[in-house]
């Protein structure tokens, strides 16, 4: 029995439901940011969710597991917003802080490493 292929534009796929993932602490987090980076990362979680196409640079962050990725926006200082894609359809922001080293930073790898092992034992909804 042959398999229909089912066509499947990445434009017709339903929107991602946005979560903050520890809710309180990252919500703590966008609030230290300067309105405008806060508004602008905001705006491209949204842009993400709904699969158009971002005003930020967006990249992976393989080491930290598959889904892990970041917005970024340089300048003194730069910004970063990681969140993740693995969660069946949502995006799990996981953590936005000021980036303070060239290179990795252990300190945004070691907190993004904690809530990804939280958000992966969290009980699931039936």
């Amino acid at each position: 029995m042959a398999h229909k292929k089912r066509d499947i534009n990445e434009n017709t796929r339903k929107p991602l439901n946005i979560r903050f993932f520890p809710e309180k602490a990252v919500v703590k987090e966008m609030k230290k940011l300067p309105d405008r980076e806060r508004d602008r990362f905001l705006i491209n979680i949204n842009l993400k969710a709904a699969n158009e196409d971002l005003t930020c640079d967006s990249s992976p962050l393989s080491s930290l597991g598959h889904g892990v990725y970041e917005l970024c926006i340089n300048g003194s200082p730069a910004w970063r917003c990681i969140y993740y894609t693995g969660v069946s359809g949502q995006l799990v922001v996981l953590h936005v802080c000021e980036k303070t080293t060239n290179g990795q930073d252990r300190q945004i790898k070691n907190v993004v490493g904690k809530r990804l092992k939280a958000l992966g034992s969290e009980p699931k909804a039936a």
